[in-house]
């Protein structure tokens, strides 16, 4: 079962990681291939920074 979370009635940041999210899309660039293997897997929206959605739905 999937639970949808809401952060909106709450001061708290969800958990994030730029660095992570920095990490991914480098190592996408360095492989294009890589973006195959991870499509299904990690969503747009999985991201933090809107820079980094952008990034991401653009590749």
């Amino acid at each position: 079962m999937v639970e949808n979370l809401s952060f909106a009635t709450t001061d708290k940041l969800p958990p994030q990681s730029i660095e992570a999210e920095q990490a991914i899309l480098g190592g996408i660039l360095l492989d294009p291939g890589a973006i195959a293997r991870v499509r299904d897997v990690l969503v747009t929206n999985a991201f933090y920074l809107s820079i980094h959605r952008d990034i991401y739905a653009a590749l």
